[in-house]
């Protein structure tokens, strides 16, 4: 570090520095009884204040005679190299750059030249380091790049061929501040901007043209992408099935990454006409409602009445929420949690198989909120009593399991089975452990600032909602500091879900607000599912609908999953059942 404002150094001192420019050395310092003048080194020149208030110059080399001297500004007079780096910058296509720019000056010995610097650099200190000179140029460097990114494309400013001329005319911006500070240019300037994110594009751009080996011609590209821009589903699908076309043609090449090359507005387009492409087969069978004390099934066609009604008649009390399995025969299932146990349903509502009655003797205020099935095993999460597990098919089996991490939780929630392990959550922690062996040792995923509410297992890890509505991901392999997706609004997510759309995935969630929000993995494109200034609290996603309550849950909203503009049914449940909505599931097509 340099010695900054050290009166205590002598001018030979700071001027061995090499990042030493300028200094006030007093005439003690150079002049004794018997020495009334002072030899100047071949580096320096001097500018000199008398007690009568005049200056005089003094050249490199030359000799300060002592009369009447009050001060010495000495400096040095060989150029000084001055660096500014990592300037941002934004071209008139709004890539964001990086400029780095050198230039050398030197101040001029002349006496209103060296009373200028001493005005504009120097001012009350009384010495002048290299930092000096790039603090007072640095605004006029940021303020110069800016205006020379003006109107020009980030391509202009990133071409090597083109520096030379733009390096003239930053340093001609330059010098109207240079001459008011008494210094002058020495030499040409070099400049050099650069843009990661705009290569980053090109690059990708490139590398996906390489790889389509049918392709269009780079023309014919350029026009499907504007017919795109226009939004013509016709051409979006043809360009679709083109793009399929050269990512099915090389194993190197996929749809994901040629999509990416066109910018959001396009991408965006493309998208949406790839989810309609992806929603022209119906794949759910049946939307089943829970509500009061029965199950209400309704074909997602014609969703205006029921097609048929049951009710739930046991001693676990009414229904608190419902969910869809396939079990190991391959039979569609639905498992209803109630306060105190669980109901099974046939999928076609012909009627209550069972009901499982959770290990409890205590009256409870909630109920079991969500089921996982494990082959002949089903776990259970319940806030007030824990995780339980039932051998399936008999109602008396439930014994509670876990309950060191339970039995002071204020929420147990989430339960669900992915690739051999059952997956719940405490309060802010997720658990799993293996189906098969309920008393193993449980991996704890921790990092969520809030309580756990909603939950999703996929190939890119684990997914979670919580109740500041938050979505948060731990990518594969980790179990703390997951990755924030979405920061919400201070209300619960009810509903994480990953779903395949082709070669696309798509993550959708919600936060209590006016949307369900459907992001592409991988990318940052993101579509808003909205329901006409309802706030949307849960949803059940298929490929084919989407289906999600309202504030007041005596609603249901419906949308074609390629179309997130408006819902296409709305069903009124309350009105219906003289019940809110408990809960929703849907089944598919066995």
């Amino acid at each position: 570090m340099s010695p900054i404002n050290n009166d205590k150094l002598t001018h030979k001192a700071f001027f061995d520095l090499p990042e030493a420019v300028a200094m006030v050395v007093d005439p003690d310092e150079l002049f004794g009884m018997l020495t009334r003048s002072y030899d100047l080194p071949a580096t320096l020149a001097a500018l000199v204040t008398r007690r009568q208030g005049d200056r005089i110059s003094i050249a490199a080399g030359a000799a300060i005679v002592a009369d009447e001297v009050e001060s010495v500004l000495m400096v040095r007079v060989a150029p000084i190299t001055l660096t500014f780096s990592d300037i941002p910058v934004h071209s008139v296509d709004q890539y964001r750059c990086l400029a780095e720019a050198t230039f050398r000056v030197s101040i001029i010995p002349e006496k209103g030249d060296l009373s200028s610097f001493s005005n504009a650099i120097l001012a009350s200190r009384r010495q002048v380091f290299e930092t000096d000179l790039h603090a007072y140029f640095k605004t006029y460097v940021i303020r110069a790049l800016a205006q020379l990114a003006e109107g020009r494309g980030v391509e202009v400013l990133i071409d090597p061929a083109k520096t030379g001329p733009l390096a003239d005319e930053f340093l001609l911006s330059l010098k109207a501040a240079s001459f008011a500070a008494g210094l002058q240019f020495d030499g040409p300037s070099t400049l050099a901007i650069d843009s990661l994110v705009y290569r980053q594009v090109r690059r990708t751009r490139a590398e996906a043209a390489q790889r389509k080996e049918s392709f269009e011609t780079d023309q014919r590209l350029k026009e499907a992408a504007k017919v795109a821009r226009l939004q013509h589903a016709d051409h979006l699908t043809d360009l679709l099935d083109r793009l399929q076309t050269a990512s099915d043609s090389s194993s190197q090449v996929q749809l994901p990454d040629l999509l990416k090359t066109f910018d959001e507005s396009d991408r965006g387009a493309l998208y949406t006409a790839l989810f309609v492409q992806s929603n022209t087969k119906r794949t759910t069978e049946s939307i089943v409602v829970a509500s009061g004390a029965e199950l209400l099934w309704y074909n997602p066609a014609d969703p205006e009445r029921p097609q048929y009604r049951l009710p739930l008649s046991g001693d676990v009390g009414p229904a608190r929420s419902v969910q869809w399995y396939r079990d190991a025969d391959g039979a569609n299932r639905i498992f209803v949690g109630a306060a105190t146990g669980l109901y099974e349903v046939a999928a076609d509502g012909s009627g209550v198989s069972i009901s499982y009655i959770c290990p409890t003797d205590r009256a409870v205020q909630g109920g079991v909120n969500a089921v996982a099935l494990s082959g002949d095993r089903i776990f259970a999460t319940h806030s007030e009593l824990g995780l339980i597990c039932f051998n399936r098919g008999e109602p008396d089996s439930g014994q509670t399991i876990r309950t060191t991490l339970t039995q002071s939780a204020r929420s147990v929630r989430c339960a669900l089975f992915e690739a051999g392990y059952i997956y719940f959550s405490v309060d802010e922690n997720v658990y799993r452990f293996r189906s098969d062996d309920p008393d193993a040792e449980c991996e704890v995923f921790e990092g969520s600032t809030a309580n756990i509410t909603a939950l999703c297992v996929s190939r890119e890890g684990v997914y979670a909602g919580n109740a500041e509505g938050k979505i948060i991901h731990w990518q594969v392999g980790e179990v703390e500091n997951p990755v924030l997706i979405h920061v919400g609004r201070q209300r619960a997510s009810e509903t994480v879900c990953v779903l395949d759309f082709g070669p696309v995935r798509r993550l959708f969630y919600t936060d209590t607000s006016l949307a369900i929000f459907s992001r592409v993995i991988d990318d940052t494109f993101t579509c808003r599912y909205e329901a006409g200034g309802q706030t949307l609290r849960r949803a059940e996603i298929a490929a084919d609908i989407i289906v999600a309550t309202n504030e007041a849950r005596d609603r249901l909203f419906c949308f074609d999953i390629g179309d997130p503009a408006k819902p296409h049914a709305i069903i009124p449940i309350a009105q219906t059942t003289g019940h809110s909505v408990q809960d929703i599931t849907l089944v598919p097509y066995a």
